[in-house]
This record gives structure tokens, C-alpha cells and sequence, in this order.
């Protein structure tokens, strides 16, 4: 507010930081009216600060008399203007008669990866709540509520929730509030599910409170749905109270494990032995299975098949999905992305797996060199490496195949990971592993014209990266890439202080062709970062490239 931010910098060692207010309230004003009761606290500044601490400690103390009062507040990224301590449904009961002393702290450590967090103060102001009406909502000023990633073909999601988020409306003022209306400004992707039947909606004095349940239900596969949510009041401030909502559509998520009962699969050799901290020295030429499987793993804690490739240099595991049918008139192939689900971690796997695409219907194949080692953790368990995106025909599978059937004879589509015997792949040791994991196949919207192979069959003459779309995005966005020729490719993320984010490809290698990733917001542990300016580097057989990105909550 006054271009003075106080800022509180410390180590660990330090913590917690702390700084504070004090003040006094007189004992009336204007002589007749009493200063004790409920009062609003708001803080200001600095503006859009991307380094301030996001969970700090607010806590109020008296003289004498009343109990301490704590809430957390944030100064990360606000807007410009006064923010209420605590959201607008949060007030005080402050008192005459002593000192108040209200204390700002920083109580532990970072806690968002990449900024460093400081303890920011500029001004505080002291608000009484009106005698009139007032209207606060748990939405905090300058956010909306972000509905994430909802699938279109089952919005609430086999609880019925996922699609629905709950907000609260509060009277925090001396005087009843009334509502007189509330809607949607656009009204068809999002409403108001336990909207009162008629209007006007009565809310009590100082803490009458109505719970909304709010609903979203997109149509299609599309990035950031938006609306607004308008709610009228007698409320002495915002009277027009506007509630921002977002959220994406997506179609099916498909994840297909190794230990899955109802997906078929083969593996040539077939199945055999056991895998219980080494290996079973009978079976050295059969699949393997590990069924020490953590349970965020894509195997979800049943097991997963490992190959020793000094003993099977031509083994391989395959997956045959079968894709819901398609609603009565529609398409009969589905246009999915293609994920191999590898496990995080591991250290004695194959530097050089091979994931082998068959899209089906005579439709070419398509090859990704991947190391199985050293995969980043990902929201469950395993890193998803992107295959790339393909036509897949629905409702059918194909029977298992042996050794002496031809490959890419799939009439669905299928994904085929093997060893890459044209890279130096063999250390010989017997616990150099082929990992059969499992694939994930996401759901896209159709390209405008479609194709029944690789995405962007002709090949590129030059490298190049895209600019990425959407852009700005919430919560999710597409890098493309074009390769002349085969090349090792490493994509990274970093913040404007150059730190790296999340690294999205670390030397896989790829066809010529045209590629895209997919970058959900997270960084390499899984959290969700924040607001701010990102970049994305590419590095492809010498040629690198930079470019900025937008991430707007």
C-alpha cells in the first residue's frame, strides 16, 4: 500500500518469524456509541508478491478478557487493495479497555517448492462490521473456485461428487442480510444445485451461514470452462457479490496393469517364477513377478512383471484395451493419448525399453526409446511417458498372440514394450530388468481432420518447438515439438529464478514426427505450483529452445 512492505527474512533456524501491531480502541465514539464487538481485519500488500508466505499465522491478543482469536492469511500473489484476515467470512471480538496486540508469524518452513517464502507485512486496518447488512463468501478475493479435471461422459464420477464443489455465504453484519437473487451469468455448464426455490433467501445477523453446493458439468473435452455466479444482497458492501468458477473437460482415463483381471494381455515368454527380493534361478527365461508393489503403484499393490533380459533379449509384454463402445450414433474409434505407466524409482531396469504402439486397422506403428531408471514419483505412484497420439478403435479386442504371430496385427490397437536391442542395452547381469507395468490412454478431443495413424504423419524438415496451448492455462497445458530424425529428447520446466520445476522428458528417444506433452501444473513431487511466468526448455540432439508460459489460478 505505502511501497514499504516489511519483510521478515530468516532461516529455519530462526522460525517462527514474527512481527507485530498495537493498538488501542477508544471507549465510545462520538461519545454515545460503544466500540466492543465484532470487527473485520484486513491486511494490504505488497501487490502480487510471488515469494510471500502463503500460510501464515494471524493471532489476536487482549489485555484482559477475551480469549485469544487465531486465523491463518497469506500474502502470496494478492491482489491490489485491502485483504480480509481469514477470508470474508472471518471476524474478531475486540474490546476497549487495554492494549491489542495482533501477531503475524511465519510458524514453519517453506511451503511453496520453488519461492522462498517471506513473511510480508505492510498495513493493517481495523474495520467494525457495519450495523447494516453484510455478505462474505469462503472464496478468497482475486481466486475462484477451480473444479479441476471433470470427465464429461461421467461428470459426478462413480460417487456422484466429483463434479461438485461447496462454497458458504455468511451475514457477518448487524443487520439481516437479504439475498434477492442468484445465477450464472452464461448457465450452462454450471449451477447452483441446492439453489433456494424463490427468492428473497433471509440470512441472520453477525453469523447466519448457507452452504452451496456447486455443480459442473462440461460437454465436451475442453480447457477452461469459466463462469460467474451473481448473488444480489442488501449487503452495505458487495451488494453485488461475483464468484468466478472454472474448471476442464476431459474424456476417459483408461489405466490397464499388469495385475488387472479384466485386461487382456500376453507376454512372450509367458508367465512364470516368482520375484521375492531376487531372483528365482529355475525361471530366468519366464517373466518374473515382483509382488512387492508399493499400493499408489499403477499396479495397485498387486504385482508387476519383470523380465531378466540377459536370459530373454526378445521378450516382450503386450496390453489389449478395450475402449467403451462408443453412445448410439457415434464414432467407432476413440482419439487417445498414449502413456506407459513406469514405476518411480527403480535402479536395476532397462536403460533402453521399448515401447511399441500398434494403433490397429493398418494403421503404422510407432516406437519410443525410454531408461525405465530413476522415473519421477507422479500423483500415483509411477511417471506416465508420453507415446503419443493415435486412433483406437472401441469395443473389441484382440486375441492373445504367441511368438509366431506377426507383430502389429492388432485389430484394436495394443502397446507393446520390449527390450531395444538397438541400443547397448545389456550389462550382463541377471537383474538387468524389463518392467511390464502398465499403460494409461487418455481420452481427446478429435483433431478437426483426422487421421487413422501417428499424430502428423509427414515428417518435419527442420526441429522446432511450439508455443504451448492454452496459454494462459489453469490447470493443464500442451507442449508440441517437431524432429526432423530420430533424436534423444530432454523438456524441462523452470521459474523465473531458474530453478527447475518438473522435468517432462529426460532423454527418451523419439521418431521423427510431430510430438506433444502434456504439463499438468505440478512439479516433480506432485504439488500443484503457483500462479506465475514459467519456462519450458527443450534439448534434442544439440538444437535448444525457450519459451514462456502463463499459469493463472
Amino acid at each position: 500500500a505505502n511501497l514499504s512492505s516489511r519483510v521478515n527474512v530468516g532461516g529455519a533456524t530462526t522460525l517462527p518469524q514474527e512481527a507485530y501491531f498495537e493498538f488501542e480502541l477508544p471507549d465510545l465514539v462520538y461519545n454515545t456509541i460503544s466500540t466492543f464487538g465484532d470487527y473485520i481485519l484486513e491486511h494490504s500488500g505488497p501487490v502480487g508478491s510471488p515469494n510471500g508466505h502463503a500460510a501464515g499465522v494471524l493471532r489476536v491478543n487482549h489485555t484482559f478478557g477475551i480469549p485469544q482469536d487465531t486465523t491463518t492469511f497469506s500474502t502470496l500473489l494478492q491482489p491490489i487493495g485491502w485483504i480480509q484476515v481469514g477470508g470474508a467470512l472471518k471476524t474478531f471480538k475486540l474490546s476497549p479497555g487495554g492494549k491489542i496486540t495482533v501477531t503475524a508469524a511465519r510458524p514453519g518452513p517453506t511451503d511453496v517448492t520453488g519461492a522462498s517464502n517471506l513473511l510480508r507485512l505492510d498495513l493493517l486496518r481495523v474495520r467494525k462490521v457495519p450495523t447494516g447488512a453484510l455478505i462474505g463468501v469462503s472464496v478468497a478475493a482475486g481466486t475462484s473456485v477451480d473444479f479441476g479435471d471433470v470427465n464429461f461422459r461421467a461428470p459426478g464420477g462413480p460417487t456422484g461428487a466429483l463434479n461438485k464443489r461447496e462454497i458458504t455465504l455468511g451475514s457477518r453484519g448487524e443487520s439481516q442480510l437479504v439475498i434477492s437473487s442468484m445465477r450464472f451469468r452464461n448457465g450452462t455448464k454450471f449451477a447452483v444445485d441446492n439453489a433456494p426455490a424463490s427468492f428473497p433467501m433471509y440470512l441472520r445477523a453477525i453469523n447466519g451461514n448457507a452452504n452451496l453446493t456447486l455443480v459442473f458439468n462440461p460437454d465436451r473435452i475442453a480447457p477452461a470452462f469459466a463462469d460467474t455466479l451473481e448473488i444480489i444482497s442488501n449487503s452495505v458492501r458487495d451488494s453485488l457479490l461475483l464468484v468466478r468458477v472454472t474448471g476442464n473437460g476431459i474424456g476417459g482415463i483408461f489405466t490397464f496393469d499388469d495385475g488387472g483381471l479384466t485386461v487382456e494381455r500376453a507376454a512372450t515368454p509367458a508367465f512364470d517364477g516368482l520375484y521375492l527380493g531376487e531372483w528365482d534361478k529355475g525361471a530366468m527365461n519366464s517373466w518374473q513377478i515382483e509382488v512387492n508393489n508399493v499400493a499408489d503403484s499403477i499396479g495397485i499393490g498387486k504385482s508387476r512383471r519383470m523380465l531378466p533380459m540377459e536370459y530373454n533379449k526378445t521378450g516382450f509384454f503386450e496390453w489389449y484395451p478395450s475402449l467403451p463402445v462408443a453412445e448410439t450414433g457415434g464414432s467407432d474409434s476413440m482419439y487417445v493419448g498414449v502413456y506407459a505407466a513406469i514405476p518411480a524409482g527403480l535402479s536395476g531396469a532397462a536403460p533402453a525399453a521399448k515401447y511399441t504402439v500398434y494403433p490397429g486397422a493398418g494403421a503404422p506403428s510407432k516406437d519410443t526409446v525410454v531408461t525405465q531408471n530413476g522415473r519421477v514419483r507422479g500423483p500415483r505412484g509411477i511417471e506416465e511417458v508420453f507415446l503419443g497420439n493415435y486412433w483406437f478403435i472401441r469395443g473389441g479386442r484382440d486375441t492373445y498372440r504367441d511368438a509366431t504371430q506377426g507383430a502389429g496385427a492388432g485389430v484394436f490397437g495394443h502397446v507393446r514394450v520390449s527390450p531395444d536391442t538397438a541400443s547397448a542395452n545389456f550389462a550382463g547381469s541377471d537383474t538387468l530388468a524389463l518392467v511390464a507395468d502398465g499403460v494409461v490412454i487418455k481420452e481427446l478431443e478429435p483433431p478437426q481432420s483426422g487421421s487413422t495413424g501417428v499424430e502428423d504423419a509427414e515428417i518435419p524438415t527442420e526441429f522446432a518447438l511450439d508455443q504451448n496451448f492454452p496459454n494462459p492455462f489453469n490447470p493443464s497445458t500442451t507442449i508440441r515439438f517437431a524432429l526432423p530424425m530420430r533424436a534423444s529428447v530432454e523438456l524441462k520446466v523452470y521459474d523465473l529464478l531458474g530453478r527447475e520445476v518438473r522435468v517432462l522428458m529426460s532423454g527418451d528417444q523419439f521418431a521423427p514426427g510431430i510430438h506433444s506433452v502434456t504439463w499438468d501444473g505440478r512439479n516433480s513431487i506432485g504439488q500443484a505450483v503457483a500462479t506465475g511466468v514459467y519456462f519450458y526448455r527443450i534439448n534434442a540432439s544439440g538444437f535448444t529452445e525457450s519459451k514462456k508460459m502463463l499459469l493463472l489460478k
